[in-house]
């Protein structure tokens, strides 16, 4: 089948990525970011190996589904965060090739999924006012529940990014468990989600009010992703369907590579470079070589989480601090990374397939749910956890899961009617 012209500028967006990330790896990585173990060798045959196996994997998501899918957007966010970076860095290095066999099945089961399990749940229907008074509540809820905890004296010198880390600690020494929990999903789904609804509605009681806890919850914690976040959600609010908010952001990659490496070569300023590029994106890829390393002879077996107890802990704490003290040779860094590392560190290969096999039945639920293209980034804010956090950590302590409930009561519904997924048949 040929490709459209919209296809064509997805192949060459991947190509240029790939191209950008490579150089990088090649040429950036061991000369000023050194990581222990990971050292960087010209192969023109990974290479082009690594090139081959990114363009099956674009043309599957390419002819798979029709444009406007919110499980193509999906992919397509799995294809710049976690597919292309691995691609590369086992390009330069011969490592990583069995992650990039994880992100592979994790797509055809996801679109497996989504095409022939439609999981139909029945729920009451709520109306447009109902979702309002729900979201106001729940704003209100968020608000009072941490001025109790945290009460009115803020430091404000945290919008300078100023005492940032000492705010974060006292923030978490006041936090019950139970409060961790209920930060997280205020600021990645309550108050955003009101926020965004409020700006597509005009209705700016519930943007006050989602702006008025967010402004509190970072004077009070100090995550400069709180403010992040509520940018990007309204910068992808826009009435522009699911591929050409993909190409957007692949080309919004590409764009962000090329202008961090020029910053540092013409001006020697690499903070834009370390954050873009070293930590987002080439990191995660570092990590899973090191718990492969880890746990390639005797996997956690979830000892450390909820089979404690029940199952031998033969490490001294859980995979993020052991690789942490092993690679960085520090008791306090906690390496997290995402879903396939996770699985991987628990139970070896079949790990990383099962955690695969249980994120793409959650997601072909969430995608074959009513989604407007206007809260593409809603997607984009989980599908990065799960690039740098395990896997039941995203479900329950990020929210994904209860971003699937948001779904089923119609809260990401605005802008149009449900479209489903379908293979393209020739």
């Amino acid at each position: 089948m040929k490709a459209s012209a919209g296809q064509k500028f997805f192949f060459v967006g991947y190509a240029a990525y790939f191209s950008l990330l490579l150089i990088f790896l090649l040429f950036f990585l061991d000369k000023y970011y050194p990581y222990p173990y990971i050292e960087n060798s010209f192969s023109l045959f990974r290479i082009i190996f690594a090139a081959l196996v990114l363009s099956v994997q674009s043309a599957f998501i390419l002819t798979a589904a029709k444009a406007d899918s919110p499980v193509e957007c999906i992919l397509h966010m799995f294809m710049v965060l976690m597919i292309v970076p691995n691609a590369a860095f086992y390009a330069s290095t011969g490592l990583n090739f069995g992650f990039l066999f994880v992100y592979f099945i994790f797509s055809l089961l996801l679109v497996f999924l989504a095409n022939f399990f439609d999981v139909r749940v029945k729920m009451p229907v709520l109306s447009e006012k109902g979702r309002v008074k729900i979201l106001v509540v729940l704003s209100l809820l968020s608000l009072f529940y941490f001025i109790s905890v945290h009460g009115f004296s803020l430091n404000l010198n945290v919008f300078a990014l100023e005492d940032v880390y000492e705010v974060r600690e006292a923030a978490r020494e006041e936090r019950s468990q139970f409060g961790r929990y209920f930060y997280s999903w205020s600021t990645k789904l309550i108050l955003p989600l009101t926020i965004v609804w409020g700006m597509l509605r005009r209705n700016y009681l519930l943007v006050f009010l989602g702006l008025l806890g967010m402004l509190y919850l970072f004077a009070t914690s100090a995550h400069k992703s709180v403010i992040f976040s509520v940018v990007l959600l309204l910068a992808f609010s826009g009435e522009a369907g699911f591929r050409k908010k993909s190409l957007l952001f692949l080309y919004g990659a590409v764009l962000m590579v090329a202008v961090s490496m020029a910053i540092f070569l013409f001006f020697e300023f690499d903070v834009v470079q370390s954050l873009f590029i070293r930590r987002m994106l080439v990191l995660p890829a570092i990590l899973n070589e090191y718990y492969f390393r880890v746990y390639a002879e005797v996997p956690a077996y979830y000892a450390h989480s909820f089979l404690s107890g029940i199952v031998e802990n033969r490490y001294y704490d859980t995979p993020p601090y052991v690789v942490g003290l092993e690679y960085f040779g520090s008791e306090i860094i906690s390496a997290n990374n995402g879903f396939a590392s996770d699985g991987y560190a628990n139970l070896g290969w079949f790990g990383a397939a099962f955690q695969s096999a249980v994120l793409a039945f959650v997601l072909s639920f969430l995608a074959t749910r009513p989604i407007s293209s206007k809260y593409f980034g809603f997607l984009f804010i989980y599908v990065y956890q799960l690039n740098t956090s395990a896997l039941f950590t995203t479900l329950l302590h990020h929210g994904l899961l209860l971003l699937c409930v948001v779904a089923v009561y119609g809260f990401l519904a605005e802008g149009g009617a449900r479209k489903r997924f379908r293979i393209r048949r020739s």
